[in-house]
């Protein structure tokens, strides 16, 4: 009954076909509700689990490559893939959203922030010859106007050294935000309280309640067959009713070796965040990269008291959204070009309109963040994390 509703594409009691575009910005995604029409899904799991009540299929019948497409392009099999992908300017060969077919030539070759020159678009397909494993978060009982921070740990599913080109995250609606760290602990454990200020280098992170990232061909984030992985959730219950947390992410891998082009993270934290009551303010901070490298997308970190976050590389803007609680990430077609010495910079702005002076802390409630989030890759790196405390 799943299938075909999915296959036919009917709505599902949530306003708007299974399948169908996302709709542009943020605006829905706050509002979705069970009732009474499910209106304000912004995406194929929320629409299929408000139809359906089923977490685990919902996940399985909505990954992107199999024709629910969010944010990336089309992976390889024989879905109709995700939203396609068109190259930009720059001098390779351009993919659509399929399976790789294959686009025209694009043309230029204009350089992008820094000193390299640009590329065509990619698609983010995948290759025919991945494998996928899966990690599924035992729920969690939040209670109404509960905040929770939620950890578990999980033995390695690779099974050996691999490189990740592929993860897709589905978690129900309230999680404000949730991780996936690799290394510590390599076994399976059960949920266990954390806290909400931990981190370490991580394989995938999400705000949305459907998220994913494809590398494109012949990039990939490496991951030992020693480390572990470890979900990291954050969930704010904001509703009159308890809600169950539940978050299932898979991830498309190759043997090591496969790729040429490592990813790796940019991680800049601004921990001096001081708004006194009744009254605006601001924060900010940037990180310096040393080697040449490829952006492939852009995220950000506010509380409920942000009202504007920019980033910026060498004083070009790359990012901006006003939008604290499901911020939508930048996906750049083609990766950005960033040369040795390239800045990343990024401002908050916030409206305290509290009695009290806002510092920096995990609660979403009663502290406010600062964080930029982003996904680099280059050729013949090792995956290094840049991070940068201010």
């Amino acid at each position: 009954m799943l299938a075909a509703a999915l296959a036919s594409g009917l709505s599902l009691g949530c306003g708007v076909a299974v399948g169908d575009p996302e709709p542009e910005g943020n605006g829905g995604a706050s509002a979705c509700t069970m009732a009474p029409d499910c209106g304000g899904c912004a995406d194929c799991f929320e629409k299929c689990v408000c139809g359906t009540g089923d977490v685990q299929a919902c996940a399985t019948a909505c990954r992107s490559g199999s024709g629910g497409g969010v944010n990336t392009g089309g992976g390889a099999g024989t879905g109709t893939g995700g939203v396609p992908a068109t190259g930009g300017a720059g001098g390779g060969p351009s993919t659509g959203g399929g399976p790789s077919t294959g686009g025209g030539p694009s043309t230029g070759g204009v350089g992008g922030v820094g000193a390299m020159p640009g590329t065509g678009g990619t698609g983010g397909g995948t290759p025919n010859d991945f494998q996928t494993a899966q990690i599924t978060f035992d729920s969690v009982l939040v209670q109404p106007g509960e905040e929770v921070f939620k950890c578990q740990n999980f033995a390695n599913p690779f099974g050996a050294d691999v490189e990740v080109i592929r993860t897709e995250s589905f978690m129900t609606r309230g999680s404000h935000h949730m991780f996936v760290f690799q290394g510590g602990n390599n076994t399976n454990g059960p949920v266990q309280n954390c806290s909400g200020l931990e981190f370490s280098p991580y394989v995938h992170l999400a705000a949305k309640p459907q998220q994913a990232l494809a590398f494109p061909p012949g990039v990939g984030r490496r991951v030992n067959s020693n480390e572990g992985l470890r979900i990291n959730v954050h969930f704010l219950n904001t509703t009159s009713d308890p809600v169950s947390v539940e978050i299932t992410t898979a991830f498309d891998y190759v043997p090591r070796g496969t790729v040429t082009g490592v990813a790796g993270s940019v991680f800049s934290n601004t921990l001096s965040v001081s708004v006194p009551p009744r009254s605006t303010g601001q924060a900010g901070g940037s990180c310096n990269l040393s080697f040449d490298s490829f952006l492939l997308d852009s995220n950000s970190h506010m509380h409920q008291y942000g009202t504007l976050f920019t980033a910026s590389a060498n004083g070009l803007p790359i990012y901006e959204t006003t939008e604290w609680s499901e911020p939508e990430p930048a996906f750049y077609d083609p990766p950005m070009p960033l040369g040795p010495g390239t800045r990343i910079e990024h401002h908050c702005d916030y409206d305290n309109f509290t009695n009290q002076t806002l510092t920096f802390g995990d609660s979403a409630a009663t502290n406010e963040m600062c964080i930029y989030y982003g996904t680099y890759y280059r050729e013949g790196g090792d995956g290094e994390n840049v991070a940068c405390l201010f």
